[in-house]
């Protein structure tokens, strides 16, 4: 047991180095997840200004009243949904995009159930607030056949979007 001591404690700082780092350090599929605060470094709440410093997202490809307005996401060509007040208020994803929970466009509804149990069917969507963050909501649309077709985060309440 002495002689693993070592091995040991050097794999839990290394975990704890990872789960410690940020989202741009980690590899790219971990980065790539959507939520809970936002997808990579593109997070809920960013001004704009800091997102187009930060070299994340296009031009202006949308502008919906004086308030509201979206860009597209370089990487991915994701919109992202932004308000003067309150930044960054959605992202959606891209195909390849999943939440920490490994949920995807695709999957059935009976697999984001599981994934997430507090799932809410209302008006045309189902929503669930995101583990993690008390201040955004998962938006989750379903075909005909129960696929997801559309994941979005979003800040509480959802506006400019709908």
């Amino acid at each position: 047991m002495l002689r693993r001591l070592p091995h040991l404690l050097t794999a839990a700082a290394l975990g704890a180095t990872l789960l410690s780092a940020p989202a741009s350090a980690l590899p790219a599929d971990r980065a790539a997840y959507l939520g809970p605060q936002g997808y990579g470094a593109l997070k809920l709440g960013m001004s704009l200004k800091a997102a187009r410093k930060a070299g994340l997202v296009t031009k202006l490809t949308k502008a919906q009243g004086p308030s509201c307005g979206s860009f597209t996401m370089k990487k991915t060509k994701a919109s992202v949904y932004y308000e003067k007040k309150r930044g960054v208020t959605a992202i959606f994803a891209a195909k390849s995009t999943r939440t920490p929970r490994g949920i995807k466009i695709g999957d059935r509804l009976k697999k984001v159930k599981k994934a997430y149990p507090g799932l809410k069917a209302g008006p045309n969507t189902h929503y669930v607030r995101v583990p993690g963050n008390r201040k955004a909501d998962y938006i989750f649309l379903f075909d005909s056949a129960d696929r997801l077709y559309e994941l979005t985060l979003a800040l509480r309440p959802v506006r400019c979007f709908g």
